[in-house]
């Protein structure tokens, strides 16, 4: 929601998905925030720290200015009774916040611009401030409140926050390092701080600035800051970081920045231990991670929220000098389990050259570096893109390791020496020499660094808005040299990194991680489990009789093969007995044989070829199947899909068997029918050559639906829920059953974006609407998938024939189709002019063009044809769950051609539309219908002297209509049209003439009866004690009403009602209250 012009105003915004506040006051178009967290007018931008928002889940987000130097963002789950709150201190002077006055909500208003900028075509400011780079949001907005007013709690003084307290070796100088990050509290108030020695209580050094750090000499190990303002005063204390074996190795290899997650819980300073002139101290973004153990000492806990930004560590193209100048990273981390996404564990920022991503994990485990180029970004040219590289080996989910990545630039000029190396737990398990990922993609593997003097940031993308780490992070040391190389000659004999793991490792203790190849088992398969534990565990073993295990520097493997599901637990001994306990539990799946759901036939009359289609299930779990075909002793070759084809000769396909095998053993299907046969509809078909076309002749109870289209390979589709071969036909051949619950899904036949002129979709269909209903009924969609995919073409339960297009607007056709009739339905689609055409039997039956439905409703009439690669449907809304047919398809042809056309139309040539292709196509339907096809009355019920139309469509071959005693009626184009006038009830005995015929149909027509005229009028009364009886007479079968009235003025007291009989006559019965006043009473037809 947003609120201004392009000079002036507020919104709020998801900045990669991040609830943020941005506001502009008398400023320019051209005025920006300095960052997501400034807080000084005229332009301020801040950020809810719930962080990134999870897709699909509902939120509430607010923001509240009192405009006295407080704005206040809530945010929180709408399932959750509680949110979160952010106030933030605002300085400089409010002014014109809302601009002029334009409120948007959920749709982006590029002219009212709210808090973004960039809205003149000069002026271009790129993510996240920039108009042009924010668009609408995609989701739910359930409801969008504005105030002029606020409801904040305004910032107070304040006693001052520490926000962090550090203190870090620097041996080499024989000192230690004071870090500091202290905050004046709410509002600004001036603050002092000093720092004492904790045990003499002297104070050894008093800093001047909020944030910094001093250097001291060695000799005090603890120490006490105290931070004073007007308001009160606060203290932290810290101590001086341990050294152990692991620290001495980072030492000896100098990094540059050593982050050892060493803080104090709450601490939002991440202290670099590296011994450097300048510390590269970290800046929190968002919850602490602060107060984690780990083998060696702290360790931060990222939850995939949080984030710190290091001013620039190294620069990558210009590490230092000479050939093989490169870099590496060191880190101690453990993965969370369940964490989708990448995640990051060090990147870089943007400035003075490109920053990428230099370390991070996926869900999958996949380690990856996105450092390295084909070619620098020329200075204003376009970023080029990235290129992603990938370690051989992965990193599992909940276990510590010890990771690092080399950077080896190598020597400008010479191919085949710049590489990246990963190291997992001493070993090497990834190089880029080869230009190959594991999964096949490719890089450039001569590639360039990058330039940049960027932030470095830890445990999120370089924007700090996405990829957040979520595990645990022990230790991060980025070193200027070459850890597997320090002496840079291109040989890796003298590595420190195995000196590394050793030292890490020798801390280690208890079990690191008991992990399964899969924890799922099935007949005859096993399982092989991977047993990781510390330095001191001296023996491992895993009960329900698995086989020794021998451990190779704590690492050792071992296969089972369970014949039921079954826990297993590992027990690891330490020193003097103590153990350790770990389970994992496996699940055994008994398999099956295979089922063969479905063995057909379509043929193909351009090669003479036959083509069978197939689809297999594997039984009750996903086991490695073969399949088979044999024809006579003939072995035709397959590629084992379970869902696949093969082209065979007309006597290669009469007699063929299918045999699918498993490793519980085979079952086969042997078919001896023959393809369906070509009719005079099924040429018409094949000569305008469709992309697919579902027959629906498939054998009863198959769960496949095949394509008989000639194509390369055939779009065949699957039933959702059950069956739709139930033995349905039409008049062409076999037809789908659709109940409301059924449909098809297919696989991508085309993305419709790509179609140069258009294309057709043809079907024919008989629906079964439900009564009085509005349900609109699926004939062909397409799912989402790199785009957005429609609901293609559907008939609702009124016959209205819709299509969707352009942002999910509906068009309506003109013309219905009838209930329960079968029906020749056409959309066609030009891609170049951008419109609809449809027919109904042959018959022209409206377009898009008009940009209005026959309901009124209005539609931008320029449709927007949509990208999608989604799989198409049949029966069924993209989404699968709703939008049903119900009723029968006969046939359904797509083309990505347009059949009601003269071909060769451009936007300066107008469109000639001919729709004699699309007339045939239905006149060779309709030659092979016969008998009735529809007999509708327009009223079944009429009055006495009325009338009432009797509408027949009949089939092929039906000339003429003989009603006795009122005549013979001439068939038209399949329809006749009669005018029914009977004086009673009566059943008409209607004879269809013609071929085959004739057929004799009973339509009956009910004349109501003549209703008496009676008069209201009271006929006689009784008194009996206090009942009261009152005859009258009215109009027959009526319900009347006692009104009893004191004055003859007003009739206001109510009686009971009487209901006449079938001639008019009714009593009604009133008791009489001797204690109140007498009443006049009076019989009316209304209450």
């Amino acid at each position: 929601i947003e609120v201004g012009a392009t000079s002036n105003g507020s919104g709020l915004y998801l900045v990669d998905g991040v609830p943020t506040f941005i506001g502009k006051q008398g400023a320019t178009d051209a005025a920006l925030p300095t960052s997501l967290n400034d807080t000084t007018l005229n332009t301020i931008a801040v950020q809810s720290s719930i962080g990134k928002l999870t897709a699909g889940v509902a939120y509430s987000f607010s923001a509240s200015w009192n405009h006295a130097g407080t704005l206040e963002l809530r945010a929180g789950e709408d399932s959750s009774s509680s949110s979160l709150l952010n106030s933030f201190a605002i300085s400089g002077s409010p002014g014109n916040w809302s601009g002029n006055d334009t409120l948007s909500v959920k749709t982006l208003g590029k002219a009212n611009a709210g808090g973004l900028s960039g809205n003149n075509a000069n002026n271009a400011f790129g993510h996240p401030y920039d108009v042009d780079n924010a668009s609408s949001l995609e989701g739910t907005v359930s409801r969008a409140l504005f105030w002029n007013s606020h409801a904040v709690t305004p910032l107070t003084y304040t006693p001052p926050v520490v926000r962090g307290f550090s203190v870090t070796r620097l041996p080499v100088a024989n000192k230690v390092r004071l870090h500091w990050n202290v905050s004046e509290g709410g509002l600004s108030n001036p603050t002092t701080i000093s720092i004492k020695d904790t045990t003499t209580n002297a104070v050894v050094f008093t800093p001047t600035t909020l944030t910094g750090f001093t250097d001291l000499p060695v000799g005090t190990t603890g120490f006490t800051l105290t931070a004073t303002n007007p308001t009160g005063a606060v203290t932290s204390t810290s101590t001086v970081e341990a050294d152990n074996s692991f620290s001495s190795v980072v030492r000896a290899d100098s990094p540059s920045a050593w982050f050892r997650f060493n803080e104090v819980t709450g601490s939002s300073l991440l202290a670099d231990s590296a011994e450097n002139a300048i510390p590269h101290d970290g800046i929190l973004l968002g919850q602490s991670v602060s107060g984690g153990t780990s083998f060696i000492d702290g360790a931060g806990a990222f939850e995939g929220g949080s984030s710190q930004r290091a001013i620039s560590i190294l620069n990558p193209a210009a590490v230092g000098t000479g050939p093989r100048a490169g870099f590496s990273i060191e880190t101690i981390v453990r993965r969370r389990v369940n964490a989708a996404g990448n995640h990051v564990l060090v990147s870089q920022t943007d400035e003075n050259g490109i920053g990428r991503v230099i370390l991070g994990i996926n869900e999958a485990g996949t380690i990856y570096s996105n450092v390295g180029v084909t070619a620098l970004t020329a200075e204003g040219a376009p970023t080029v893109p990235i290129e992603r590289k990938e370690a051989d080996e992965k990193l599992e989910t909940d276990r510590w390791a010890h990771l690092v990545v080399v950077v080896d630039p190598g020597i400008t000029g010479t191919p085949g020496t710049a590489e990246i190396r990963w190291y997992l737990d001493g070993k090497k398990i990834g190089t880029t020499l080869d230009g190959v990922n594991p999964g096949g993609s490719t890089f450039t593997k001569d590639f360039l660094i990058e330039p940049s003097t960027g932030n470095w940031i830890i445990s999120a993308a370089k924007t700090q808005l996405s990829e957040f780490w979520k595990g645990d992070i022990d230790d991060i040391a980025i070193y200027p040299n070459l850890l597997d190389d320090p002496d840079k000659n291109g040989n890796t004999t003298d590595s420190t990194i195995a000196a590394h793991h050793a030292a890490w490792y020798a801390r280690t203790s208890g079990i690191l991680s008991f992990s399964a190849s899969s924890t799922t088992v099935s007949s005859g398969g096993s399982v092989e489990f991977t047993v990781r534990t510390g330095a001191d565990v001296t023996a491992v073993s895993i009960d329900n009789g698995v086989a020794p295990i021998t451990l190779d520097h704590g690492v050792g493997t071992v296969s089972v093969s369970p014949g039921a599901t079954t826990t297993y637990r590992l027990t690891a001994t330490g020193p003097g007995g103590v153990s350790y306990t770990r389970d994992i539990v496996v699940t055994y799946q008994q398999l099956t044989l295979p089922v063969i759901l479905g063995l057909e036939k379509t043929t193909l009359p351009a090669t003479g070829k036959v083509r069978v289609h197939w689809r297999v299930s594997p039984g009750a779990f996903a086991t490695p199947v073969t399949i088979g075909i044999t024809s006579g002793t003939t072995e035709i070759p397959t590629d084992n899909s379970l869902v696949g084809f093969a082209d065979l000769s007309p006597s290669e396909a009469a007699d063929i068997t299918l045999t699918a095998s498993n490793y519980i053993g085979p079952v086969s299907l042997s078919d001896t029918s023959a393809p369906a046969v070509d009719t005079a509809y099924s040429t018409a078909v094949r000569a305008d050559n469709p992309v697919a076309w579902f027959r629906f002749n498939e054998k009863t109870g198959s769960q496949l639906v095949v394509d008989s289209a000639e194509n390369v390979k055939p779009h065949n589709g699957t039933p959702l829920n059950t069956s739709i071969s139930t033995g349905a036909t039409g008049f062409v051949d076999g037809a789908g059953n659709f109940d409301g619950t059924r449909g098809v899904i297919t696989d991508r036949i085309v993305n419709l974006n790509e179609i140069q002129e258009g294309f057709t979709i043809e079907a024919i269909v008989r629906n079964e609407p439900d009564a009085a209903g509005t349900a609109n009924r699926a004939i062909v969609s397409q799912l989402d998938q790199n785009g957005t995919g429609r609901l293609i073409i559907s008939v609702d339960d009124t016959g209205t024939i819709r299509s969707v297009f352009g942002g999910g607007v509906r068009k309506d056709a003109d013309t219905k189709v009838i209930g329960q009739t079968w029906s020749h339905v056409v959309v066609v689609a030009n891609a170049v002019t951008n419109t609809l055409r449809w027919y109904v039997d042959g018959q022209y039956a409206g377009t898009s063009a008009d940009g209005q439905n026959p309901d009124g409703s209005l539609f931008d009439p320029n449709l927007l044809f949509e990208p999608s690669d989604g799989a198409w449907t049949i029966g069924v809304h993209k989404t699968l769950t709703g939008n049903f047919w119900k009723g029968q398809i006969d046939e359904i042809a797509i083309y990505d051609t347009i059949l009601d056309e003269v071909p060769g139309a451009t936007p300066e040539d107008p469109v000639v539309v001919d729709a004699t292709r699309v007339l045939a196509h239905r006149n060779a339907w309709y030659g092979e219908t016969s008998g009735l096809l529809h007999a509708g009355l327009s009223a079944a019920t009429i009055e006495p002297g009325a009338s009432t139309l009797l509408t027949l469509k009949v089939g092929y071959g039906i000339t003429s209509v003989t009603i006795p005693g009122l005549g013979t009626y001439p068939v038209v184009d399949g329809t006749v049209v009669i005018p029914l006038s009977p004086l009673v009830t009566t059943t008409y005995q209607v004879t269809l003439n013609g071929t085959g015929g004739p057929f004799v149909v009973p339509v009956t027509v009910t004349v109501n009866s003549v209703v008496p005229t009676v008069p209201l009028a009271v006929t006689s009364w009784t008194k009996a004690g206090n009942t009261f009886t009152l005859n009258f007479t009215g109009t027959p079968n009526t319900v009347y009403y006692i009104r009893g009235s004191t004055n003859l003025t007003a009739f206001d007291i109510p009686h009971d009602s009487a209901t006449t009989d079938s001639s008019g006559n009714a009593s009604a019965t009133i008791t009489i209250d001797p204690l109140k006043k007498q009443e006049f009473y009076r019989v009316q037809s209304q209450p």
